[in-house]
C-alpha cells in the first residue's frame, strides 16, 4: 500500500534524528489504520444481494450452501454459496442490482461468490440467461460451467445451455462481449450476435456461428427486459436496488413536501403495516431477514424507511446514492419488564414473544451483528440519522398500529409452517408502557440447521476479521486472469492437519454430494407423493365434473322439453284462437245476410178470383149428331 504521507516525512528524518522517530511513528499509525480498515471490511457482510424476483413451477433452494434443501419462495435473498436447483416446466429469476439470471427447465445453479466487487456463477446444467445492466469499474463477472468459463467484458446478455450428459456447452452473446476460457488456459473471444458450442474442456473442438432465432424462453427473457427498461420507479430509486421494477404494477408515486418521493402500495387489508405480512427467516451471515409475502416486497423492506402519510402507508426510499446496501430488515424489536431474557414482550397465555415496528425515515438503523462505521453510515445515508441512546423513541414505538406481534414458537420459519402475526393494538394498553429497543431474537437451534454460529452475532467476543465458511476466491484478481471451468475457481483454505488442498476439494465435493443427492431423493419422493395426491384430487375433481356435466345434460334435456311443449300450448292456443275468429267471422256473414234478406220486398198474394187467365182451349168439343 502507498501511503502519501511517507515521501515529505523521510524528507524530514534525513535532517533530524526526532524527526526520523516522528516519520516511523506516523508509518505505523497509517499502517495500523489500514490494517483496522481491512479487518472492518472483513467484519462487514456484502453490501448487495440477490433475491428470487419471479417464482413458476417447481424449485429448490439451499441458501446457505450446506445442501439443506427448501422451497424456492419469492423475495428470498440469496448470497455466496447458495444454490438452486429448477424442475422440468419451471421458470426462475434472480434480480441482484444491476444483473439478472434466469432458468427454465431442469437446471442446476451455484452463486459462488456475490458482493461488492464480483459475481461468479457455477452453472452445471440446463437453461440460463444472465442479463448484466452495467458493470462497475474493478466489477468481475464471471459464469463457469463443466466445460469453460465465460468473463464479461461489457454490459450485455448471454444464454447458456449446458447438456452434463454429452459433455457440452453452447453460449450465445445476445449483446455485449465476453471471452470464454477453456481448461489449458486457451481463450476465444465472443461478440455481439454470435454463437458458440464446445465439446469437453478444451476449446479445441469449438463450433463458432450466428444466432439463428429466438426461442420462447428468449421472448419471455426479452419480455422481462423491456419491463425493466420501461420501469418508472427508476426515475425515483437508486439504480443498484434489486426490486425496484416490481413496483410499478402495484402501487403508486407521490411527492411529500417532507419526505420527497415517496410510493404508496395498493393494500387492502384493513389491519396492513409493513412487516406484518410475511415471515422471518435466518439467512447468513445477516441473522434474521424478512421475507416478505407481496410480489412486491423487496425493495421496500430492506432499503429505505417507511412513514405514514394521512391514513395511508408510504414507502420512502431516501437519498439515491451509487451503491445502496442492503438491509436484512429496516425494524427495531421492542421489548418490555415482563419479557424473558432471551425474548422481548409477554403475550400473556401465549407466553413469550417478539414484537418489532418499522422504522421511520431518517431513523437509524443498528444491525444485531458488528459492523464497521463505514457499513453503518451506507446503511444509513441520512444525514441526520443518529445511534439511539438508552431513553430516546422511534417515531412508531408508541403507534400500537405499526407494532406487529408472534409468539416464540411462531416466530422464524421451519417445517412449512406460516406464521400468523398480530397488531399491537390487540394487545393490552398497557403492554407497550416503559418499552425499550430490545436485541433481535437469538439464533434458532432448530433439528438439521448446519453450520457453526457465526461469531458476528457472539456478545462475549471483541470486534475482529471474521471470514465466511466457504472458500472465496481471491478479490484481487484482475480481468487478465485466467479462471477455470466449473467449481475449481472456490480455493479450498490450507489444512493444518497433513492433509492437500486437492484431498480437502475432493473430499468437500463429495460430501457435498452426498447431501446433495439425499437431499434431492428426499425432495424428489414429496414431489411424487405431491403429483400422486395432485393425480387423485385431479381425478375426484374430474369425476365431480363428470357428475355435474351429466346433470347439466339432463337439466339442459329437461328444460328443452319444457320449452318444446310450452312452443306446443302456444301453437294450439293460436290455432284455437284463429277457429275462434273464423266462426264469429262466419257467423258475422251470416247475420249480415239475413238482414239483407229481411229488408228486400216480399211479393203480395192473389186472390182466387184474381188469378191470372189460362189459355184458351184451343180445340172445340165434337157433335155427337
Amino acid at each position: 500500500m502507498r501511503l502519501p504521507l511517507a515521501p515529505s516525512l523521510a524528507m524530514q528524518a534525513s535532517n533530524s534524528p526526532f524527526k526520523a522517530r516522528h516519520w516511523l511513528l506516523a508509518t505505523l499509525l497509517l499502517a495500523c489504520s489500514a490494517l483496522a480498515w481491512a479487518q472492518a471490511e472483513q467484519i462487514d457482510p456484502p453490501d448487495r444481494v440477490g433475491y428470487i424476483s419471479f417464482q413458476e413451477g417447481t424449485a429448490v433452494l439451499a441458501a446457505d450452501g450446506s445442501g439443506s434443501w427448501s422451497p424456492a419462495v419469492l423475495n428470498m435473498p440469496v448470497t455466496s454459496g447458495a444454490r438452486l436447483s429448477t424442475e422440468v416446466g419451471s421458470r426462475t429469476e434472480l434480480h441482484s442490482g444491476w444483473s439478472a439470471f434466469r432458468l427454465t427447465g431442469k437446471s442446476e445453479l451455484e452463486i459462488t461468490e456475490l458482493d461488492d466487487d464480483s459475481t461468479r456463477l457455477a452453472f452445471t446444467g440446463g437453461t440460463m440467461t444472465a442479463r448484466v445492466r452495467e458493470l462497475q469499474q474493478g466489477e468481475r463477472f464471471e459464469v463457469g460451467t463443466p466445460n469453460v468459463a465465460l468473463v464479461a467484458n461489457q454490459p450485455g446478455e448471454y444464454r447458456f445451455d449446458v447438456d452434463p450428459r454429452a459433455d457440452t456447452t453452447r453460449i450465445s452473446v445476445f449483446s455485449g462481449n465476453a471471452v470464454v476460457y477453456g481448461d489449458a488456459g486457451q481463450s476465444v473471444t465472443v461478440n455481439s450476435g454470435e454463437q458458440l458450442v464446445l465439446q469437453g474442456r478444451s476449446l479445441g473442438v469449438a463450433t463458432k456461428g450466428t444466432i439463428a432465432y429466438r426461442d420462447n424462453f428468449d421472448q419471455w427473457v426479452a419480455a422481462r427486459d423491456a419491463l425493466e427498461d420501461r420501469s418508472t420507479s427508476a426515475r425515483y430509486v437508486s439504480p443498484g436496488v434489486p426490486g425496484y421494477q416490481q413496483l410499478d404494477a402495484y402501487g403508486d408515486w407521490g411527492q411529500d413536501s417532507n419526505y420527497g418521493a415517496v410510493w404508496y402500495p395498493r393494500v387492502t387489508v384493513s389491519d396492513w403495516a409493513p412487516y406484518r405480512n410475511g415471515q422471518w427467516r435466518w439467512v447468513e451471515p445477516w441473522g434474521w431477514t424478512w421475507v416478505d409475502d407481496a410480489p412486491w416486497g423487496f425493495a421496500p423492506f430492506h432499503y429505505g424507511r417507511w412513514a405514514q402519510i394521512g391514513p395511508r402507508w408510504a414507502w420512502v426510499p431516501g437519498p439515491v446514492v451509487r451503491r445502496p446496501v442492503y438491509a436484512p430488515a429496516l425494524v427495531s424489536f421492542i421489548g418490555g419488564s415482563s419479557g424473558d431474557t432471551q425474548w422481548g414482550v409477554s403475550l400473556g397465555s401465549g407466553g413469550p414473544g417478539a414484537a418489532w415496528f418499522p422504522l421511520a425515515p431518517g431513523e437509524y438503523w443498528q444491525p444485531g451483528y458488528r459492523a464497521s462505521s463505514r457499513y453503518l453510515r451506507g446503511i444509513n445515508p441520512w444525514a441526520n440519522a443518529r445511534p439511539p441512546t438508552r431513553d430516546s423513541y422511534y417515531f412508531f414505538q408508541r403507534h400500537p398500529h405499526a407494532i406487529s406481534a408472534v409468539s416464540r414458537d411462531q416466530f422464524g420459519s421451519r417445517d412449512g409452517r406460516r406464521p400468523r402475526f398480530i397488531a399491537g393494538s390487540q394487545l393490552s394498553g398497557g403492554q407497550w408502557d416503559g418499552a425499550r429497543h430490545a436485541p433481535p431474537p437469538p439464533r434458532p437451534n432448530w433439528p438439521g440447521m448446519s453450520g457453526p454460529r457465526n461469531p458476528r452475532f457472539d456478545n462475549d467476543r471483541g470486534p475482529g476479521p471474521v471470514r465466511s465458511n466457504l472458500p472465496r476466491g481471491d478479490r484481487q484478481q484482475g480481468n487478465g486472469d485466467r479462471p477455470q471451468p466449473g467449481f475449481e475457481n472456490r480455493r479450498p483454505p490450507q489444512m493444518g492437519d497433513g492433509r492437500s488442498s486437492e484431498t480437502w476439494r475432493v473430499q468437500q465435493q463429495q460430501e457435498q454430494q452426498r447431501r446433495f443427492d439425499q437431499q434431492r431423493e428426499q425432495q424428489q419422493r414429496g414431489m411424487l407423493d405431491q403429483q400422486q395426491r395432485q393425480m387423485q384430487q385431479l381425478r375426484e375433481q374430474q369425476q365431480r365434473e363428470g357428475q355435474h356435466q351429466q346433470l347439466m345434460e339432463q337439466q339442459r334435456a329437461m328444460q328443452q322439453q319444457r320449452q318444446f311443449q310450452q312452443r306446443q300450448e302456444q301453437n294450439q292456443h293460436m290455432e284455437q284462437q284463429r277457429q275462434n275468429q273464423w266462426r264469429e267471422q262466419q257467423m258475422r256473414q251470416r247475420q249480415q245476410m239475413d238482414q239483407q234478406r229481411q229488408m228486400q220486398p216480399r211479393p203480395q198474394p192473389t186472390r182466387p178470383n184474381e188469378r191470372p187467365d189460362f189459355p184458351r182451349q184451343l180445340h172445340q168439343p165434337r157433335d155427337e149428331g
